[in-house]
């Protein structure tokens, strides 16, 4: 029988004697849960707070003492079932837990450190919680300073902009309630990648919300949640023929999309110079190098290697050109999904990828009707996860490189192998190419990134021991036949002799 979610937003008050960076410097006003009962179907919420901070209305419950407050938020919470927090790992949890330790009130089973081996158990929860703002976020931490409902607004292209008005969190009542129901859509939206929801279903609950009162700006959001039909039919590619375990390494190419950007802030966001200032009004820190969510992929470029049959392909998958296999690439959704049907299952190497292009194709895929389960499944043991820390499934060689140093760009670690790295194009030109609308040469650039970066794998692997020497130089051959065939890896192959003729 299935256990019932809960999504809970707390109002905390300040406390005046304590440090406002503490845990303890916070007292709780009130909470505000949304409970999905998936055996009854029916969505029913509730408000739990401190009598002298405003009217009840219906649905409310309302107690005299901070302590009363605790007891009674730990009690509901008690009844089982799975927590769902928008940003609760880093901020609601802990207090909530403070609140607890000061009161001498126990913590239901949510709280619990439970079995360490427990397979449901995740670098984002457990199976008793999950905070989506970690969950989304991966590996780029910045992304746990967006509110609910910035992310929500980021997960439904073309509705109305939020007003940043709407977006302040000044710990009323009203807004703990539409950051609940924001983190509700948000949950749905993210089961559905999981492969727990189907598209069906997600508007059934959507319409669930009917009843609830939601002001326009979420109504208009929540009814782009919605999304209904199948997942689409991908690009073909000419990963085809290879099953899981082959070596998948890839690189991605963005730009800046200002319109998610301007859709987030509910105001215009013009340029590049506007970058730092946005940013940090949205929450991410002034920084200059957009969150991942503000990322458009315009190429994808990927190179696999069957170590049992030798055999080894690639592709170059450019927005609004053609795979090598012959398909039409016209919008994003047709980029990111060639890429997830053609990793499936394979062992994934990158260089940073696990900071930066996994966390954009996961957020850029999520306004989607994407099955990615098999990339997000929570395999026992943890490191059959692909997105855990440990993980045997993804090779990021920036990671396995660096320690206590960082190994440095890619294209200066190349040359440090005989590999010529960046030619003549480089990151930065990217933004001003695709301006110009030479979209092919954004994807000959990502080409050459990839296939170098298997290269780089291919080596790493000689020296970690997986692959001996014989091994690796049939390998080395192998690409060296296939990149001979594509005119954007040309320059590697006259460039790269270093590498290709023997060791340095």
């Amino acid at each position: 029988m299935a256990s019932p979610f809960f999504i809970l937003e707390l109002v905390f008050t300040r406390r005046p004697e304590a440090p406002a960076t503490s845990s303890s410097g916070f007292g709780l006003g009130g909470a505000y849960l949304v409970e999905l009962d998936q055996r009854a179907r029916r969505l029913c919420s509730e408000r739990l707070g401190l009598a002298g901070l405003g009217p009840g209305g219906a649905g409310s419950r309302l107690f005299e003492t901070e302590v009363e407050l605790v007891r009674a938020l730990a009690s509901r919470l008690g009844e089982g079932g799975c927590l769902v927090t928008a940003r609760g790992r880093q901020l609601d949890l802990p207090i909530l837990e403070a609140l607890a330790l000061r009161h001498d009130v126990p913590l239901p089973g949510h709280f619990a450190l439970g079995d360490p081996y427990d397979a449901r158990r995740s670098p984002y929860g457990t199976a008793k919680q999950l905070d989506l703002s970690s969950y989304l976020a991966d590996g780029d931490r910045r992304l746990r300073g967006l509110s609910p409902e910035v992310l929500l607004s980021l997960l439904c292209p073309g509705a109305p902009p939020l007003q940043r008005r709407q977006l302040d969190a000044d710990e009323t009542q009203g807004d703990a309630r539409r950051r609940a129901l924001a983190t509700y859509l948000l949950f749905l939206r993210v089961q559905r990648l999981r492969g727990l929801l189907s598209e069906a279903e997600i508007r059934g609950r959507i319409e669930e919300l009917g009843g609830a009162g939601l002001e326009p700006a979420l109504a208009a959001l929540a009814d782009r949640a919605a999304f209904a039909g199948p997942e689409p039919a991908p690009a073909a590619t000419l990963a085809d023929g290879f099953g899981d375990g082959c070596l998948f390494a890839f690189d991605i190419e963005t730009v800046v999309d200002f319109e998610a950007l301007s859709n987030a802030l509910g105001r215009p966001v013009l340029g590049e110079a506007e970058l730092p200032a946005a940013l940090a009004e949205l929450g991410g820190g002034p920084q200059d190098f957009p969150l991942a969510p503000f990322h458009r992929v315009v190429a994808v470029a990927f190179v696999i290697w069957d170590p049992k049959s030798g055999r080894i392909e690639l592709d170059r998958l450019g927005l609004g050109g053609r795979s090598l296999a012959g398909a039409p690439l016209p919008e994003e959704r047709d980029l990111l999904l060639a890429f997830w049907r053609a990793a499936r299952g394979k062992r994934l190497a990158s260089y940073n990828g696990r900071r930066f292009d996994l966390p954009v194709l996961f957020f850029r895929s999520l306004p989607h009707p994407f099955d990615l389960s098999w990339y997000l499944a929570e395999r026992r043991p943890p490191h059959e996860q692909y997105r855990h820390p440990q993980s045997v499934r993804q090779l990021d060689l920036f990671d396995r490189l660096g320690g206590g140093l960082s190994p440095g760009k890619l294209g200066d670690l190349l040359q440090t192998i005989g590999l010529p790295g960046k030619i003549g194009t480089d990151g930065g030109d990217v933004a001003r190419l695709w301006a110009e609308g030479q979209g092919g040469a954004i994807a000959d650039y990502c080409l050459a990134d990839a296939a170098q970066t298997f290269l780089l794998a291919l080596r790493f692997l000689r020296v970690a021991g997986e692959l001996d020497a014989e091994g690796e130089a049939r390998a080395i051959a192998a690409a060296k036949e296939r990149f001979s065939r594509e005119p954007a890896l040309r320059s590697i192959l006259e460039l790269g002799t270093r590498f290709f003729g023997g060791r340095p």
